[in-house]
Order: C-alpha cells, then structure tokens, then sequence
C-alpha cells in the first residue's frame, strides 16, 4: 500500500518492522536464511533512501495538516507511537548497523547521496548504479525515489559551490 502510494517513509518503517520480526524468527531458528535478511535490508535501505528531505507543502495550509494527521495514523497501523521522519529511521538503520549487509552497489549509493560528493562526480557515480538498480526486480521500484534524491543532493551541492 505504502510503496504503490509513493510514501517511501512508511514503506520504510513496514521494512523496518518486518525486518525486525524476521530477524527475531531468525535468531530462534538457527537454519534461518540469511539472503532473506538480506534482501530485507537491502529494501529497506533503499526505500530509506527514497524518502523525500523535503516537505512539498506549506505548514500552514490545511493540506500539510491532513498529511501530518495522516501520517500520526500511519504510524499508529505499524504500532509507532511516535511521528516517524526519515531522519530518525537512517538513525535506526545505521544503529542496527544494516548497511554492512547490503550489496556493495548499495553501500556505494548510500555513501555517495547521504556523505555528500562533488557534483559532477556524483552523477558519474550514481547513474550506473540506478542502472544497476533498474536491472533488478527486487529494487527497482526504488529507482525514480534515489533519482529524485539524486537531483536534490545534486542541487544542494551546486548551490554550495562558490
């Protein structure tokens, strides 16, 4: 529902809690699939990523109220009894330490949108790996969010430059 929404952030935190259901079924049974974790985190890093850093709206129209009322009960479906944002979720990932699981193109991708790069070589760096991540079934859905990012981080980094 989340992802066919386009609302990457509460795809992210269904990822996330999925994960940790599997993870928990993992560690009770010792003949646990590990590609599957795997997988999982790979996604939910990658719809992590697709989280738009930016609000659309204005925070005084009735529109940005509906969506914040919205998501406080998104939230509370997915058992979170807080306003879930895309910061606190890379915390989350980070602190559970998912990137070290995920396949080197994802890694890579993380490090060149969140760690900052120069702007011509992010590009450079961040195409082939949207292509990579194209040619994939399981995460190709994430591909126009990580191009969006990419335009924003690319713009951030533009506006730097002196």
């Amino acid at each position: 529902m989340f992802l066919v929404s386009k609302n990457y952030l509460f795809h992210a935190y269904a990822w996330l809690k999925l994960y940790n259901l599997e993870e928990k079924a993992s560690d009770d049974d010792n003949d646990a699939d590990d590609s599957e974790l795997k997988k999982m985190a790979s996604c939910l890093t990658l719809a992590a990523l697709a989280v738009p850093i930016f609000s659309r709206g204005d925070s005084i129209s009735s529109h940005a109220n509906n969506t914040m009322n919205r998501n406080k009960e998104y939230a509370r479906l997915l058992g979170y009894h807080f306003n879930p944002g895309r910061d606190s979720l890379m915390e989350q990932i980070s602190s559970m330490n998912l990137f070290e699981i995920c396949p080197t193109e994802i890694q890579t991708l993380f490090n060149i949108l969140e760690n900052g790069s120069k702007p011509m070589s992010m590009v450079k760096e961040v195409v082939p790996l949207v292509k990579w991540l194209r040619a994939n079934d399981d995460y190709k859905k994430y591909a126009d969010g990580i191009d969006e990012l990419l335009v924003v981080r690319l713009l951030e980094q533009l506006s730097t430059v002196s």
